[in-house]
């Protein structure tokens, strides 16, 4: 994960969370499972998240306390037992998360970049 996470700024995942809470604050059950994808990123070392191996689907494998779960963000899936259930998971929302602050920082630098070229 440390990989993944090196290459975003806390910046760019705070912003992704309050993106993200914005499109789900009325539902609370959510809320609680995003607070916890937000901690499994900035602080829960318990957690890995790699890029999975598949070259046809961006897939990501996420290695917890519990086991190893794999989220495929296109197909809106993760292998987890609440995710089985019809939940939105921690997991999907951690890689949600993670991909929306990685396109925020990627952005920021790019704008840096112009900025400085002028």
């Amino acid at each position: 994960m440390q990989k993944l996470l090196e290459q975003c700024s806390v910046w760019s995942l705070r912003q992704a969370y309050t993106e993200v809470f914005s499109e789900v604050r009325s539902h609370p059950e959510v809320v609680q499972r995003l607070e916890r994808a937000y901690t499994l990123l900035s602080r829960d070392m318990e957690y890995s998240i790699e890029r999975g191996d598949s070259k046809a689907l961006l897939q990501f494998r996420i290695r917890s306390p519990h086991g190893e779960y794999t989220v495929v963000p296109s197909q809106q899936s993760c292998t987890c037992p609440d995710a089985q259930q019809g939940q939105y998971c921690k997991h999907r929302l951690a890689v949600r998360l993670l991909l929306l602050a990685l396109k925020r920082s990627h952005q920021a630098k790019m704008a840096r970049e112009l900025e400085q070229s002028r």
